[in-house]
C-alpha cells in the first residue's frame, strides 16, 4: 500500500515537473521571438542610419548566428532525450515482450500435454479388454511419471 501511495506521488511530481518545463520550454520560445524581433528593428534602423560601421554589423551577424546555433542545439538535446527515453521503452517491453512469449509457451505445452494424455487414456479405455495388466501398470506408471512432471 506503501509503494503504491508513493507511485502516485512520483507520477503526481512527475506531472507537476513536466508542466513546469512545458512553461519555461515556452517562455523561452517567447524570448527567443522577442530577441529575433529586437535584432531585425535594429538592423531596420541601422540599415536606414547607414551609420553603423562594419564592426556592429559583424557583431550582430555573429550573436544573431549564436542564437540560432544554440537553440538548434537546444533542440537536438530535446530530441536526443526523447529518442533516449523511446529507445529504453523498447528494450524494457522487448524483454517484457519475450518473457510473456515463453509463459504463453509453457501454457500451451501445458495444455497440449493435458489433451494428449486424454487422448491416450480414450485409446487405452477402448482397448482395455484386450491390453496386457502388465503393460497397463507401465502405462499408468509413466502418466503418473509425466504428471508430476508437468505440475
Amino acid at each position: 500500500m506503501r509503494q503504491r501511495i508513493a507511485t502516485n506521488v512520483f507520477k503526481d511530481e512527475n506531472l507537476r515537473l513536466r508542466t513546469k518545463l512545458q512553461m519555461a520550454e515556452h517562455e523561452l520560445g517567447k524570448k527567443d521571438r522577442l530577441i529575433d524581433d529586437l535584432l531585425l528593428q535594429s538592423e531596420n534602423l541601422q540599415g536606414v542610419g547607414k551609420m553603423a560601421g562594419k564592426r556592429t554589423g559583424q557583431m550582430k551577424i555573429e550573436s544573431h548566428l549564436e542564437i540560432n546555433l544554440k537553440r538548434k542545439v537546444r533542440g537536438l538535446t530535446n530530441e536526443l532525450i526523447v529518442k533516449t527515453d523511446e529507445i529504453e521503452a523498447l528494450k524494457r517491453n522487448i524483454r517484457t515482450t519475450r518473457q510473456g512469449e515463453l509463459e504463453v509457451e509453457i501454457k500451451l505445452y501445458g495444455e497440449e500435454c493435458i489433451r494428449l494424455r486424454r487422448q491416450l487414456e480414450d485409446v487405452m479405455k477402448s482397448k482395455d479388454t484386450f491390453a496386457d495388466p502388465r503393460e497397463l501398470k507401465i502405462i499408468k506408471e509413466e502418466f503418473r511419471q509425466r504428471d508430476s512432471i508437468i505440475a
